[in-house]
């Protein structure tokens, strides 16, 4: 056989269709695997395109595909491999770059995401996915102004209103970042004529409302992505933020109620709760605080939550409840100050005088300069008849007040002078 007036010898032809029948195979084994890629059987994808490379190891697109099927089956480390191969074979190949940058990206390594997106922008310069991605990336290590002139970049390239969308997004995000709120207004405005993805807008739009006080905005917005997710944890924690700043405590309660029961993690979720149990004080309902509180404080080993509760007992007149709530905080921190002078308190109400004075004497060795703890003293002497202590301790306190209160201080000085003259007599 002569081919061009030269003739093919017969081994040279032999080994021609033998080479022929491999491809014939490979490309076989690779439209196999692209058929079960586009059915998302990435397994059998990957297993159809490993027999296509074995009958022809050299091509780039065989591997580029495999690299491809192993990324969307979670498979990195092997899809690294692909594209690395592939682009040793072919180094333009920026779709190469461009994916083996999202393996990269995807593992969180974004200075060799980056340098993969770069090469691949260089390579093509009119292509919108690796300028997007570039910036990305610059926002994710904190450079702004190289994130900004990504997103600009890939803008000019962008085809879709969809790709235009993302781009004004990512530019708002960075206005947002520096407080440029006109900026950040252009480009969610800009973002809105596009229609760009609805809820990444949304979420933006209010953070751009609380990031510049735009109180009534973000709760009439929340309020519209509550009625859609009313089980949200994050926005119901929010709103219920806003509603606390304005003083509508019940609804601020309602709402992290709902947080709490929604939250997974334990820690928020008890964070949630006590938020509540505060709204619910502030609303004038201690009850429902209570009601909240009490089951918290089961084996609890958090000294705040039994204070809060000793609190709202005190304001309930709950004297008695205070006391166990009070002591229960001591229990987990003996050299607790404010413990001493609450529980001293609550005895003090309940006319316990001796276990009062017990307490008071407490706090003041651990806090002795509160002129309050001084007066209560001195009256518990008083009423049992020890004019020395008595009198010793209304100048104690009239010493630290220095006329600050006066009632307490008119007291004192008469209740000095009375013991004064009674001692004298005996």
């Amino acid at each position: 056989m002569k081919k061009n007036g030269w003739k093919i010898p017969a081994g040279l032809l032999l080994g021609f269709f033998s080479l022929f029948a491999l491809i014939l195979q490979a490309q076989e084994q690779l439209q196999k695997g692209v058929e079960l890629f586009q059915s998302q059987k990435y397994v059998e994808a990957i297993e159809a395109l490993k027999l296509a490379l074995r009958e022809d190891p050299k091509n780039e697109g065989i591997l580029f595909q495999l690299g491809l099927a192993q990324f969307m089956a979670g498979q990195l480390t092997e899809a690294k491999v692909s594209y690395q191969e592939a682009l040793q074979i072919k180094p333009d190949l920026w779709e190469g770059h461009f994916n083996l940058g999202l393996v990269f990206y995807t593992e969180q390594k974004n200075e060799e995401a980056l340098q993969h997106f770069l090469k691949a922008e260089e390579l093509n310069p009119k292509s919108y996915q690796p300028f997007f991605f570039s910036a990305r990336t610059f926002e994710l290590l904190g450079k702004p102004g190289e994130a900004a002139s990504a997103y600009q970049h890939a803008l000019d390239n962008a085809s879709s209103n969809q790709e235009k969308g993302e781009c004004h997004l990512g530019l708002a995000r960075l206005a947002l970042a520096k407080k440029d709120f006109p900026a950040v207004e252009r480009e969610l405005t800009n973002a809105r004529l596009v229609q760009a993805e609805p809820g990444t807008l949304e979420v933006l739009t209010l953070q751009y409302y609380l990031a510049a006080d735009l109180r009534e905005q973000a709760l009439e917005l929340l309020k519209k992505l509550i009625s859609r997710q009313p089980n949200d944890v994050r926005l119901n924690e929010l709103i219920a933020g806003l509603y606390f700043e304005n003083s509508k405590f019940t609804e601020s309660a309602h709402s992290y109620q709902i947080a709490a029961r929604n939250a997974t993690d334990l820690a928020a979720q008890r964070a949630l709760w006590l938020l509540a149990a505060q709204a619910y004080e502030k609303a004038g309902d201690p009850q429902n605080a209570i009601e909240i509180l009490a089951p918290l404080a089961l084996k609890s080993k958090d000294l705040d939550l039994f204070m809060q509760i000793g609190a709202i007992y005190m304001h309930q007149r709950q004297f008695d409840q205070a006391e166990k709530a009070f002591g229960a905080a001591l229990q987990l921190k003996p050299e607790c100050a404010p413990c001493w002078s609450n529980l001293g308190s609550a005895f003090l109400l309940q006319e316990k005088h001796p276990q009062a004075l017990d307490c008071f004497l407490r706090f003041s060795k651990l806090n002795p300069q509160i002129a309050g703890t001084y007066f209560y003293m001195a009256t518990i002497y008083d009423k049992y008849g020890d004019a020395k202590n008595a009198i010793s301790n209304y100048q104690k306190f009239l010493d630290l007040d220095q006329g600050k209160t006066e009632t307490q201080d008119f007291q004192a000085r008469q209740r000095i002078k009375t013991l004064e003259n009674r001692l004298k007599r005996r």
